[in-house]
């Protein structure tokens, strides 16, 4: 690793179990709770008829977007009115108390109502009423990863830096954005006609980049306003369109930070505050009028960096979401921080359409050097004391273990050894089994003057956290990463001397991104499909927050917004592609790192995004990955996906297409794709049947692989599938 001395305003949320499982790398450290449950007192009522996103007949733009200026969708609407009108008359005629707050037409057709006592099943009885579901809540899912999505390289398809992401519009449904911290605020740009848009009140609350200012709040009508109060929304923001070249000042031990750039730097933003004030938690009402306001708003692509559990197919969030992206709005929305398990990415990542993030691990983290002879060392910081002022001591392995011993007891500290074992040492010490606190514990009353706890995963190491016990050691501590196990403890084995300096923190330059974060949501989603679609990084992630600082947070809060910049860039350079073009694109050209250590599209989608490819792609695939689902034992069953080919490259191409399984439980599953070529000319289509087949005698279990198809002149494609032997009574999850 080397060192780059560089600012960050606040430490890393702290990880507070040390024994990792099989593939997680790191735990989410957002800070702010994810929270499912019902809305106690609220409810949605959905009407049969389809909003104006499934109406078949409602007027769109070439790129799919829904043109709210046609008559006939005019007329639409007001018909829809006329009968949520029709359902109010109902309410009264009935005597029930409960009372209409939201109306919906576009992403929903139906009402948010407030109980008043009423029950959802004596609202089941309204006319025109197809549903009705307990409305729920939700909460946030919480510099160098521009690089690591190739931004830079994508910036010069659109015209430059200085014109990436200008006049694509990016709604935020978050905590707020502050429209007023130098990464947001670019006064070279000129709002769109019509805009800025905002409630009464909020005008404030925009600016020349920040274009809409709403607030959503079942409650006290004006309780709330738009102004962020929490970081969450300002950092997604920063993430997304930050301006080009920003400087992070100067902050106590940290030095200024030049060059932070946002993905699509001269984007415009809007302000969908579903979380005002100091608000932990957002209702599935208000969340869906913020989606519906931003469709209707003109918004080419919305970000929600939320998640509220797994609800079922029928959510009515995922529902909207959905929809959402019918409407011609590209969707990006967080996978979910309940990983490394099973069947965990949350709604509304669960959206078909949508395209869900799952995050990848950054190229850097900030810590202190651990100086040793000639080798500097990045350590990660955490709760603990951190060599502040710096400690120059010899270094001893654990009760003087040998260098080459391997992570085990012996080494881990988690049983104390007698008083004075280390006295005046840095003590190496791995990380299993015991809290950070035990170990710390043990080599203070061992007489160490301080600890290096090494990291038993790959990837960069952990911010430390305390275990909350009564008895916490002020011993200093830092986390070394796993790569550097056997450097420091040949070096400990000799007792050689070291210097550990927390007076200033630095950036660590790593070799590390792209691991899986192991907090990152896993598929499959519900009816088995798969779930996430793609990564982006979502640890250690540089940006904005309130009052013009700067922060590192991590969670597939942090990946999402990455997946919203990319889809505005290459709506830029493409403004007539479809949501489903621009995932299959994202998709389609993503990179499978051998250091995410899985290729199972449950896991991981198609792979990182890498941009620059993106931006070249000489084809686009529809749907961009292949569900499915299950196959009973013993079925001898087949199942076939029809996938659409476009010809992106501008000329005619020849394409050739391959399916194969990479990985299976058992030989016995086959995949096939006809035709295997095919001439398009610019701009055509033609359609791709891929068939999975599967012998009587396959083993039960998962099975995937991949869609290739390569054009005459250019870079491959590729969209991957899976499949399930398995029995099931239904649909649910896979175990």
């Amino acid at each position: 690793m080397t060192m780059n001395r560089r600012f960050f305003s606040g430490l890393l949320g702290a990880i507070f179990s040390t024994a990792l499982c099989a593939g997680t790398l790191v735990n989410n450290s957002d800070g702010l709770p994810q929270a499912t449950g019902v809305a106690d007192g609220y409810a949605l009522v959905i009407f049969s008829q389809p909003p104006l996103a499934d109406w078949p007949n409602a007027a769109r733009y070439k790129n799919g977007k829904l043109d709210f200026t046609a008559g006939a969708n005019g007329q639409y609407q007001a018909s829809l009115a006329h009968a949520r009108n029709d359902f109010r008359q109902w309410l009264k005629s009935t005597g029930l108390l409960a009372q209409v707050i939201r109306e919906y037409d576009t992403v929903l057709n139906g009402v948010a109502v407030q109980l008043n006592g009423a029950s959802l099943d004596s609202l089941k009885a309204g006319p025109g009423v197809s549903l009705v579901e307990p409305s729920l809540t939700y909460a946030p899912t919480m510099n160098r990863s521009v690089g690591v999505i190739n931004a830079p390289a994508a910036w010069a398809a659109v015209g430059g830096v200085a014109n990436a992401g200008a006049g694509i519009k990016i709604g935020v449904l978050d905590t707020g954005i502050d429209q007023t911290h130098p990464f947001l605020t670019d006064n070279t740009l000129t709002p769109p006609a019509g805009f800025p848009k905002f409630d009464p009140g909020n005008q404030q609350f925009t600016s020349k980049k920040v274009i809409v200012a709403r607030v959503y709040f079942t409650g006290k009508p004006g309780s709330f306003t738009a102004q962020a109060l929490q970081d969450h929304g300002t950092h997604v923001s920063g993430t997304i369109a930050g301006v080009n070249g920003t400087t992070a000042p100067a902050n106590g031990k940290f030095p200024a930070v030049a060059g932070l750039s946002g993905v699509a730097p001269k984007a415009f933003l809007g302000n969908y505050n579903v979380f005002p004030g100091q608000t932990a938690n957002a209702t599935s009402h208000d969340i869906a009028q913020a989606i519906e306001d931003a469709v209707k708003d003109g918004m080419d692509v919305i970000n929600m960096s939320l998640g509220g559990g797994i609800n079922g197919f029928q959510d009515q969030l995922t529902v909207a979401s959905n929809r959402a992206a019918n409407a011609g709005v590209v969707v990006a929305i967080a996978a979910g921080n309940s990983g490394p398990g099973v069947n965990t990415v949350e709604s509304p990542g669960q959206a078909a359409d949508a395209i869900t993030a799952c995050a990848s691990t950054n190229n850097h983290f900030f810590g202190i050097p651990v100086i040793v002879a000639a080798t500097t060392f990045g350590a990660a910081v955490g709760d603990f004391s951190a060599f502040d002022p710096a400690v120059t001591a010899q270094l001893a392995n654990w009760n003087n273990t040998a260098s080459g011993l391997a992570n085990g007891a012996a080494t881990q500290a988690c049983t104390p050894v007698p008083a004075g074992t280390h006295t005046g040492r840095i003590v190496v010490i791995d990380r299993g089994t015991c809290t950070f606190s035990t170990k710390i514990r043990n080599a203070r009353d061992a007489g160490a003057s301080g600890v290096l706890v090494v990291n038993n995963a790959p990837g960069d190491p952990a911010a430390m956290g305390q275990d909350g016990t009564a008895d916490q050691p002020a011993t200093s501590a830092v986390m070394l990463a796993q790569n550097d196990r056997g450097a420091i403890r040949s070096a400990a084995a000799t007792n050689a001397s070291a210097t550990a300096n927390g007076t200033s923190f630095a950036e660590v330059l790593t070799n590390n991104e792209n691991f899986l974060a192991g907090f990152s949501s896993r598929g499959p989603a519900n009816l088995l499909d798969i779930k996430p679609d793609v990564c982006a990084p979502g640890v250690n992630v540089l940006s904005s927050v309130l009052h013009g600082r700067f922060a590192m947070f991590q969670g597939t809060s942090m990946a999402t917004p990455h997946v919203a910049g990319s889809s505005a860039l290459l709506l830029q350079l493409h403004p007539d592609w479809t949501p489903a073009q621009v995932k299959g694109a994202l998709v389609g050209t993503a990179t499978r790192d051998a250091r995410l250590a899985t290729t199972n599209p449950q896991n991981i989608g198609g792979g990182v995004i890498n941009l620059a490819a993106a931006t070249t792609a000489k084809a686009v695939l529809e749907p961009a990955t292949l569900s499915f689902r299950k196959i009973e034992p013993g079925s001898g069953q087949s199942k076939t996906i029809s996938v659409t080919l476009t010809n992106v490259s501008g000329a005619s191409q020849t394409y050739t297409a391959s399916a194969a399984v990479t990985v299976g439980a058992s030989t016995g599953v086959a995949a096939s794709v006809s035709p295997a070529s095919v001439t398009l000319g610019a701009g055509e289509s033609a359609t791709l049947n891929v068939t999975v087949n599967a012998d009587k005698a396959a083993a039960s279990g998962q099975y995937w692989g991949r869609l290739t198809v390569t054009p005459a002149t250019g870079a491959a494609v590729a969209a991957p599938f899976w499949v399930a032997i398995r029995t099931f009574t239904d649909a649910g999850p896979l175990q």
